[in-house]
């Protein structure tokens, strides 16, 4: 299945299921968009996913943070 150029966002996809979950999208094509509260975590996701993938560091239980988040992102195709 390809996804090329289809916009998914990965809450919390810098390790196991959702980090495996990054990956398969990457190599679906897809424009993959990680989300994460550890800044480490997300640079090593990144660095092992490759440069096709755009990371934010963001704190899940901030209504505020996730709605800044959101708008940033603008629109999307898979969450």
């Amino acid at each position: 299945m390809s996804l090329d150029n289809q916009i998914v966002v990965i809450i919390g996809g810098t390790s196991g299921i959702g980090l495996a979950v990054s990956k398969a999208f990457v190599e679906a094509g897809a424009k993959v968009i990680v989300a994460s509260r550890s800044a480490e975590k997300l640079k090593t996701a990144q660095s092992k996913l490759g440069g096709k993938v755009a990371g934010y560091t963001l704190d899940f239980r901030d209504v505020n943070a996730l709605d800044e988040f959101f708008q940033e992102v603008g629109p999307l195709d898979h969450l």
